[in-house]
């Protein structure tokens, strides 16, 4: 007869392979063979501002406003740099580059740099960027092309992780990203995806919504899921692309993780139930579920070790699932920069992710009121 510890492990390990596994191939089940594409428009190019809001990016900024510049697009593009207190010379670069540049001599945040690029906007479309993030040929073009479409009100670009920084959290980085793509292109299909990645994305500007100033959030969630919450749709753009190096290390990763999980839960308190009961499905499968994937993977592991020690046999299997699975993360740790079998690399990242969501709900909890950025990368 089954026990109560067995169910209680199996319903936290099902939970945590349904997130991982289970969720993106019902999505790609549900679609069959749909697929979607900008459609036709001959109203011509819609105006572009790209703002990129930065902080101390002396070092890339010329780079990435030239980047914006030699876009072949056919419609009018501004460059909008809102640097936050930056103090190495990012406004003079800028400006000197071709970019409007909006400076606050004071770091106010990412959300207070954002609101002050878009108040200095002129174009119809907003394209947010990441300083570091350069983007490919035609990026603008491809984004444009999807507000022919009158129900999407966002455009999520493709965010691509090159070679650099931790070897081994590079993989781990870089699968992780081609995944939640993946993810991303089977949501829009199936009507809108949930939000977009602040490397690369669009917003109709009467759709933005500025989102609150003074907390820790993620600014990308909350705008884009504005958008969705309005009744909008969020498109993908998959061949809008914007390269990204990958964390300079594995405690980068973690600190970065930590904020997003931190910041992830914020945005979608004040999003509210307007967002929530839009993508009830969406949300829970793709968001809730991570941000409670440690908790579950806590709890399979205390489950299944009660079940053993009543001496149940299906226990022990689900025991000892779990620890060959820490046992290759630990050996991951051990051997990380170094070339390895891609099961121990993805046991190590889910790992160090897991820890640091586990670590998100401390920052969320000691840094919720210092929406200050810092650069992790």
């Amino acid at each position: 007869m089954i026990t109560f510890f067995e169910i209680a492990a199996l319903v936290c390990l099902g939970s945590i392979v349904y997130h991982y596994a289970g969720y993106p191939i019902l999505l790609w089940i549900l679609n069959g063979r749909r697929k979607v594409a900008p459609p036709e428009s001959s109203d011509g190019a819609p105006s572009v501002s790209v703002i990129v809001p930065c902080y101390n990016e002396a070092d890339v900024i010329v780079e990435k406003v030239a980047a914006v510049r030699a876009e072949d697009y056919d419609g009018p593009i501004e460059v909008i740099v809102s640097s936050d207190g930056s103090d190495d010379g990012t406004e003079t670069a800028a400006e000197e580059a071709g970019a409007t540049v909006v400076h606050s001599p004071e770091r106010r945040g990412k959300v207070a740099a954002l609101n002050a690029g878009v108040e200095a906007a002129t174009g119809e479309i907003l394209v947010f960027s990441d300083a570091n993030a350069m983007l490919a040929p035609n990026a603008m073009a491809r984004l444009a092309a999807w507000f022919a479409d009158p129900r999407v009100g966002a455009v999520a670009g493709e965010q691509v992780i090159v070679k650099g920084g931790d070897g081994t959290v590079g993989a781990g980085e870089s699968v992780y990203w081609r995944y939640e793509a993946f993810i991303k292109g089977l949501e829009a299909a199936r009507g809108t995806a949930l939000c977009a990645d602040g490397s690369l994305y669009a917003v109709r500007k009467d759709l933005y919504e500025a989102p609150p100033s003074g907390v820790l959030l993620m600014d990308d969630f909350y705008i884009s899921g504005a958008v969705v919450r309005a009744g909008y749709k969020i498109a993908y753009a998959p061949d809008a692309v914007a390269y990204e190096g990958a964390s300079v290390s594995a405690a980068a990763e973690f600190k970065r993780k930590a904020r997003i999980l931190a910041g992830s839960l914020v945005s979608t308190g004040f999003l509210g139930p307007r967002f929530w009961f839009r993508v009830p499905f969406k949300l829970f499968s793709h968001k809730v579920l991570r941000w409670f994937g440690p908790w579950l993977g806590l709890g399979a592991l205390v489950f299944s070790s009660a079940a053993v020690v009543a001496d149940s046999y299906a226990g022990g299997i689900l025991f000892g699932l779990q620890f060959f699975f820490y046992l290759a993360a630990l050996f991951g740790w051990a051997m990380r920069g170094k070339p390895l079998p891609f099961p121990f690399k993805a046991a190590y990242y889910l790992t160090l992710s897991n820890l640091a969501v586990l670590w998100g709900y401390v920052v969320l909890i000691t840094q919720l009121k210092r929406p200050a950025w810092e650069k992790l990368r």
